[in-house]
């Protein structure tokens, strides 16, 4: 076996130990939550929709969640200001004592409560996760709010979204004239891979980066 053929071999037991690690993936699986390598929060979301979002500027943007958690934190670390609209109450609690001022955290029985609860304010990023506790109806009902609430050249973030629960999203974007770009792969600790949508319905200035691409260290 030459050296080429020896490397290549080893690739197939070291990729996966390097990615895991260095990625958290390892840790969030230990932990039990979405977490780095250094244990610092990550969303729930595919690691190429982490990696893709960690390099646009979001310091200007309000972000509403529809359901919180550790991407709750993320965003804190990046926005202007998070609001999170959350269907558990005791989870919510949680989340308020955890973040304090950093966050705006609601508790919501309902879509429509989460509807009322936001009214007329539109937001540059909005995300619609299974955070939300109402269902895969509701979830739709959410995403439905999501695209009427986000500004023009805003983002709507659908996790989950290869799920035939929230392929209902996917058609309504379709149908409105929205673009979509999926992140499919693994998520912090997870199994098996799944998929991240961002939908945008004008190319949005937040989409443009200076920088050109990296890999992650």
């Amino acid at each position: 076996m030459n050296i080429k053929r020896r490397f290549h071999f080893l690739s197939a037991f070291l990729a996966p130990f390097i990615f895991s690690t260095r990625s958290g993936h390892f840790l969030s699986a230990i932990k039990s939550r979405a977490v780095d390598r250094r244990g610092e929060a990550l969303p729930w979301y595919s690691y190429p929709a982490i990696d893709y979002l960690s390099e646009l500027d979001f310091s200007e943007a309000e972000v509403l969640e529809f359901g919180g958690g550790q991407s709750t934190a993320w965003w804190c670390e990046r926005a202007k200001s998070v609001t999170c609209l959350e269907a558990d109450k005791h989870w919510s609690a949680e989340l308020s004592k955890r973040l304090g001022e950093r966050a705006t955290i609601h508790h919501v029985g309902s879509p429509t409560e989460a509807a009322k609860t936001i009214g007329d304010h539109q937001f540059d990023v909005i995300v619609v996760d299974d955070g939300s506790g109402v269902g895969p109806e509701g979830r739709v009902d959410n995403a439905k709010t999501a695209f009427k609430q986000v500004k023009p050249y805003g983002l709507v973030i659908a996790d989950n979204s290869d799920a035939p629960y929230s392929h209902p999203i996917a058609k309504i974007a379709y149908e409105a004239g929205w673009c979509r770009i999926d992140f499919l792969g693994f998520a912090p600790g997870s199994l098996k891979p799944y998929c991240t949508s961002l939908f945008f319905k004008e190319l949005s200035p937040t989409l443009r980066i200076p920088s050109p691409p990296h890999v992650r260290k």
